[in-house]
């Protein structure tokens, strides 16, 4: 669509892996938890309606993401149909499931429902275009990298030691339905080290789970892995970039791997979700939860822990499918 202004509204804590991008025109910052401050939500207000912008794409369907489109102002607003998570959401953009009053409501508020059709997450979002008329094909991420960035990342390898592309990064982290067993990391770390040469950097987390788990890496894999030291996002797209696997459960560090360019391995149990949420891009690779160990873990009252039914095995030839190319 040339000629169209783009703005992108993002908290701060992780606008630094946008900043830069060609595709934006303007990019608006909030802090985090701006919703919960009246002074924060009119100042959003007041710099939204100056900008008279035409349309507001909200892509994630949550709370603070509509409060934000009606504070546009905007005429027209697009949503997922059916995306919703929260009543309130649902009322607004998912009208035709709901009785008269609803439907009188969102079309006050001039929500206009998209119903996407595509089965990974990526291809829905880019549905979300096609009442502007515009038809888009594979993404392109295009992510940009600041020289601070990549300069903070090759100093570090270069103090630890550890060669670009010489190494892969597991993440253990994620909400815990997602978390592959931490001893299950620790063999394929020791199977990439002694079979593949080639180090491994556990990431340690954000939180007290994460971090246990990191460390639960880190006492099985021994001497065949580091922990890397915690970095914003732009820095830890930085390492990926220069790794030789990602590898990770279904969590926002998997999918900045696969968006700077870096080959990816998700694990994913639920064969119903992997597609939708595996690591974007055909060079990617997903596991799944093997059928045998799914019924297992259903018929013994543990199918909330899925992942459980990942292989070892399985993983392990992923990355070497992912190391042969």
């Amino acid at each position: 669509m040339p000629g169209v202004f783009v703005a992108w509204l993002v908290e701060d804590w992780a606008s630094k892996v946008i900043i830069g991008h060609p595709a934006i025109d303007e990019l608006i910052t909030v802090p985090r938890r701006w919703a919960r401050s009246l002074g924060e939500i009119l100042r959003l207000r007041r710099r939204l309606r100056a900008s008279g912008f035409d349309a507001v794409l909200d892509l994630q369907g949550v709370p603070i993401t509509l409060l934000a489109a009606l504070l546009s102002g905007a005429p027209k607003r697009l949503g997922f149909a059916g995306m919703a998570v929260h009543g309130l959401r649902r009322l607004i953009s998912n009208p035709d499931h709901l009785h008269s009053v609803s439907r009188a409501i969102a079309s006050s508020l001039r929500f206009e429902p998209v119903r996407a059709r595509s089965e990974h997450i990526v291809d829905r979002y880019l549905e979300i275009l096609t009442p502007l008329g515009v038809s888009a094909g594979d993404a392109r991420f295009g992510l940009p990298e600041s020289e601070e960035d990549a300069q903070m990342i090759a100093h570090y390898l270069q103090t630890a030691g550890i060669l670009e592309k010489h190494y892969v990064v597991i993440n253990p982290g994620g909400r815990a339905s997602r978390r592959w067993p931490p001893e299950r990391f620790a063999a394929v770390a020791t199977y990439l080290s002694s079979s593949h040469r080639l180090w491994n950097l556990v990431l340690p987390g954000v939180n007290d789970e994460e971090r246990q788990a990191a460390e639960a890496v880190m006492a099985g894999a021994k001497e065949h892995a580091t922990l890397a030291p915690p970095l914003p996002l732009g820095q830890l797209g930085a390492l990926a970039r220069r790794s030789r696997i990602f590898l990770s459960g279904d969590t926002g560090p998997l999918h900045l791997a696969a968006a700077v360019g870096a080959p990816c391995i998700g694990l994913i149990a639920h064969h119903d979700l992997a597609d939708r949420f595996r690591p974007y891009g055909s060079a990617n690779l997903v596991v799944r939860g093997t059928p045998a160990l799914m019924h297992m873990l259903r018929q013994d009252g543990l199918g909330g822990d899925a992942m459980q039914a990942i292989d070892v095995d399985a993983v392990r030839q992923a990355c070497d499918e992912i190391l042969a190319r």
